[in-house]
């Protein structure tokens, strides 16, 4: 039991939104049937008021930046976004979100920041990591969102390295660009199902063209890590040796 205890207390944050969640949930199933609406018919009334109305777009940008702190990972917005409104406009919908999803993080590891590290010959991993990073950040940051590493450990750590805000944003950009239409894809080949009506269409076109954007993605992170690599490697064979 105590080891029950110690696990709660060291995962309090993901305890309390699960919790949460499950409390919204649980409060969504019973007004459903108190009012004798179904589960699907509860979701696609949810989808028409979002997909129909100016008001349905802000409340998914306003749910969208808050989401770092719902646990609630950044793909799963992306494609709803896409199955909301399709390729356009939920690709810009979708962008927008995700910028505005990042910016909470990466500020708030900001506030913790360490200094770059001043002597080069150091050796640390995270002291590596950060040299590199201050070296190049438009380039590393964009690396990161080709990567499709998990966004807010990412925003948080770049936050925390004192990355400049405006390669931060920029790399963001240009990289969710790229990072974010396989999922707004994959939820566009969604947008014709219903849940009320247990109908489930798949467009296969649109859910191969989101496999090719992902695998564009990180074919393009491989071949930046390559140049990284070629690029140091050159500098450290014209830096003169004692």
């Amino acid at each position: 039991m105590s080891g029950v205890r110690a696990w709660v207390a060291a995962n309090r944050r993901t305890v309390i939104a699960v919790g949460v969640w499950a409390g919204v949930l649980a409060a969504v199933w019973v007004v459903a049937q108190l009012n004798g609406v179904t589960f699907g018919s509860l979701m696609d009334n949810l989808v028409t008021l979002l997909r129909g109305t100016t008001t349905g777009v802000i409340v998914y940008l306003v749910v969208f930046t808050l989401r770092p702190i719902t646990l609630v990972p950044s793909w799963t917005f992306s494609v709803a976004g896409g199955a909301l409104w399709g390729m356009w406009p939920g690709y810009v919908y979708v962008m927008v979100g995700a910028i505005l999803s990042g910016a909470i993080p990466y500020h708030v590891g900001r506030i913790f920041k360490g200094q770059p590290p001043s002597n080069p010959a150091a050796t640390g991993v995270f002291q590596r990591i950060m040299r590199r990073a201050h070296a190049d950040p438009f380039q590393a940051v964009l690396l990161t969102r080709l990567l499709q590493l998990p966004y807010d450990f990412v925003n948080i750590a770049l936050g925390g390295m004192g990355i400049p805000a405006g390669p931060y944003y920029a790399a963001t950009v240009v990289g969710n660009l790229i990072g974010s239409l396989p999922y707004v894809l994959l939820g566009a080949s969604l947008e014709g199902s219903s849940l009320a009506e247990g109908r489930f269409e798949v467009d296969l076109g649109v859910v191969l063209l989101s496999v090719g954007a992902m695998g564009f993605s990180l074919l393009l992170s491989w071949w930046l890590r390559r140049a990284q690599s070629r690029q140091r490697r050159e500098k450290e064979e014209t830096q003169p040796h004692d």
